[in-house]
């Protein structure tokens, strides 16, 4: 199944590798009927059964190289420059750790502040990561992902306006 709702579909793959990100497992394997390697969340899965069919892994095929670029498993055919300006308890805890291999981190003069510089090739992850910062996060390129938080943030300012909770929801 889809993350969208609808029905589930069969899917005939090669399976080239299982992978556990934030808790939850991923298989990559060459989808046969897309004639591309993607990525599937096994809970999505319904029910899987053996084809009888052999194969084999691609010796070129390397999982690091295929989620190089990825802020987790979600891939994109796209080379992004992201930067992101941290503050206050964000920015020591940022810097205390790898968050992507093409990172690199600037501390700001005269301040705590720290800019995170990442290489990515999609803004799905990056964006839900920017949000769980609250305001000690400022992306500073590419606009498109500051105008996606933009769109968020004011979906989220109306959704808490009313103490009573959000407006019912279409």
């Amino acid at each position: 199944r889809k993350l969208n709702p609808g029905h589930a579909e069969w899917r005939t793959v090669h399976p080239y590798h299982l992978t556990c990100v934030e808790n939850l497992w991923y298989l990559v394997g060459l989808d046969l009927g897309r004639k591309e390697i993607r990525t599937f969340a096994l809970p999505r899965f319904g029910q899987a059964r053996e084809t009888g069919h052999s194969f084999r892994r691609p010796a070129d095929f390397d999982p690091a190289a295929y989620f190089s670029r990825s802020f987790g498993v979600f891939r994109g055919d796209r080379r992004l420059s992201v930067r992101i300006r941290f503050s206050g308890v964000a920015a020591r805890l940022v810097a205390e750790r790898e968050w992507h291999p093409t990172q690199k981190l600037k501390h700001q003069k005269n301040s705590e502040a720290v800019e995170l510089m990442l290489e990515v090739n999609s803004l799905t992850e990056v964006e839900r990561w920017v949000l769980g910062w609250g305001r000690n996060a400022e992306v500073l390129e590419p606009q498109e992902l500051r105008d996606r938080l933009r769109k968020t943030a004011e979906a989220l300012a109306k959704f808490y306006q009313s103490p009573e909770g959000a407006p019912s929801r279409p």
